[in-house]
């Protein structure tokens, strides 16, 4: 990107017109450029702020002629939604700090495998190699850290006897699942797939999700691949039925809503009252047995896979579910607005501390580590 494109971004951005994916990326720039800068205590002085983020935004020039009143409107969401900015702050902003030797770090590969007889295989501690063999199907466990389904003989190719497995994550745990059919999922923490161990005599490659998982599936034209969901005690159970395509699915019984967001190819939702057809970009929502559209930025909803937290104008009560499932640790609230919303990106890998701090930057909330248990005032 030039100079002319990136001033045409950053105009697009101050005057409220520019894509969720293009507003991330000014915001992440910023964040780049001004760890270096000194923080910005005059939250209220509207001309030091015009002048401020003009300055830090890269490749940004001011022009004399025109005056950007929506600068201001700017820097104040900037300061009030986004902990990426971690320099334009209130000065005082009091962190949350854990010892070293009492620091929650974050989450890993961690898993669990039930076979089809009840044995049930810790992936985390399990050596790598062969770890299982059963009905023909061999299960390997790889040196990057993740389960592989292969044929074990070739004269049970064709026609495998088919049981079914579960592979599933606890609080802290993520883990990659190579299906029989040569499709990549990639499983959140406190997440569960259930699947065949084979789908060469099936006639639908059928698994059952609950938690969260980003799905690769391997193109069939003869046979869909259907991921199934449930939240019965909320009314959301829905059918996910592709040919072949880059989707993400969050279904945690503990959200207010089921997400199925489509990257690549095309996808079909049904519930039990209605059905769509999803198209890149495209997120359905399916909540209280109600089903909807919406155009968003794929990226956010696939950070936590990439290794990132991302948030496009999140409350932070969803926010801290999402601490709590990948740093295994409870969240306690004291007088907390839950509904106030928040916008960034930070790593996973970070200690949680690191998290906290990002947002507690924002002057909006503060918390307290006490053993396991955050508290969020």
């Amino acid at each position: 990107m030039d100079k002319h494109e990136a001033q045409k971004l950053i105009d697009k951005y101050l005057d409220g017109t520019c894509t969720p994916s293009e507003r991330m990326l000014v915001e992440r720039w910023y964040n780049e450029q001004s760890d270096a800068a000194s923080p910005v205590s005059r939250v209220n002085d509207t001309e030091y702020i015009e002048g401020t983020i003009y300055d830090r935004l890269p490749f940004a020039t001011r022009n004399n002629g025109k005056k950007y009143y929506s600068i201001a409107a700017a820097a104040i969401v900037l300061i009030a939604l986004s902990f990426t900015i971690n320099q334009f702050i209130i000065r005082d902003a009091t962190v949350v700090k854990q010892a070293a030797n009492n620091e929650i770090g974050p989450g890993g590969n961690k898993a669990y495998l039930t076979l089809s007889n009840g044995e049930r295989i810790s992936l985390t501690d399990a050596e790598n190699g062969d770890i299982a063999n059963q009905s023909g199907i061999t299960i390997t466990k790889t040196d990057d850290g993740q389960l592989v389904y292969s044929v074990a003989h070739e004269t049970e190719k064709d026609n495998p006897v088919i049981t079914y497995n579960t592979i599933s994550t606890p609080n802290g745990g993520q883990f990659k699942i190579i299906l029989p059919d040569g499709s990549n999922v990639w499983l959140n923490a406190e997440s569960s797939l259930t699947y065949p161990t084979a789908f060469t005599s099936l006639e639908q490659r059928k698994v059952e999700l609950t938690g969260e998982a980003y799905f690769e599936v391997a193109h069939d034209s003869k046979k869909p691949f259907i991921v199934h969901t449930t939240a019965s005690s909320k009314g959301m159970s829905q059918n996910i039925e592709v040919l072949g395509t880059h989707f993400n699915v969050n279904s945690y019984e503990n959200e207010e809503v089921v997400k199925t967001t489509l990257l690549e190819g095309s996808v079909s939702i049904k519930t039990p009252q209605s059905q769509l057809v999803l198209k890149p970009n495209q997120q359905s929502q399916l909540k209280n047995g109600g089903l909807s559209i919406e155009n968003v930025d794929v990226q956010e909803a696939v950070a936590w896979k990439n290794g990132r937290f991302m948030f496009d104008n999140e409350k932070i009560e969803s926010i801290m579910r999402k601490v709590a499932r990948w740093y295994d640790v409870e969240i306690e609230f004291k007088d907390v607005d839950k509904d106030q919303v928040f916008s960034g990106s930070v790593s996973k890998y970070a200690s949680v501390d690191k998290v906290l701090e990002k947002l507690e930057l924002t002057g909006a909330v503060q918390f307290r580590i006490d053993g396991r248990r955050i508290i969020v005032k």
